[in-house]
């Protein structure tokens, strides 16, 4: 009798515990199983990845799927960018921590200093240029409307 009283309490408790951690039609969980004629086809709905899963020699495996053609390639293709992207970012973080480790009184390099003298200098010998360029069309002008003013009596 008590065990039956301890077994039904048990139930009791685990049925709702289950029910918590069982897939709901809102959340199907992660995959979704469908029959198959030698298995069933399992569908990640995370990563949308396809698998056909049988049994061989005794034991279930799940091989991946690919719809009407084979996507091995694909795969091995994005993983080697993948890895190709990986290396990348750790090389440029590696920069970075180089360039920030960089005392702030070092100097720059050199070859950026004169350029930037270059700019500056070529800039102010156009604006020279034009500057003199302006006072002599302005001297022409006033030299031409003291030749078109009748001359003054006095």
């Amino acid at each position: 009798m008590l065990r039956t009283i301890l077994l039904a309490a048990g139930l009791g408790l685990a049925v709702p515990a289950i029910a918590q951690n069982a897939p709901s039609v809102e959340n199907p969980g992660r995959y979704q199983i469908s029959p198959d004629e030698d298995g069933f086809v399992r569908l990640d709905t995370e990563s949308g990845a396809l698998s056909h899963c049988g049994r061989q020699d005794g034991v279930w495996r799940c091989a991946p799927l690919a719809e009407g053609s084979d996507l091995s390639g694909e795969v091995a293709g994005l993983k080697a960018r993948i890895g190709e992207l990986t290396a990348e970012v750790t090389q440029l973080r590696e920069r970075i921590a180089t360039l920030e480790a960089r005392p702030a009184t070092e100097p720059k390099p050199e070859a950026e200093a004169p350029e930037a003298e270059e700019e500056g200098s070529e800039f102010d010998q156009a604006l020279s240029f034009f500057d003199e360029l302006m006072q002599r069309f302005l001297d022409m002008v006033r030299e031409l409307k003291k030749a078109d003013e009748p001359p003054r009596s006095i």
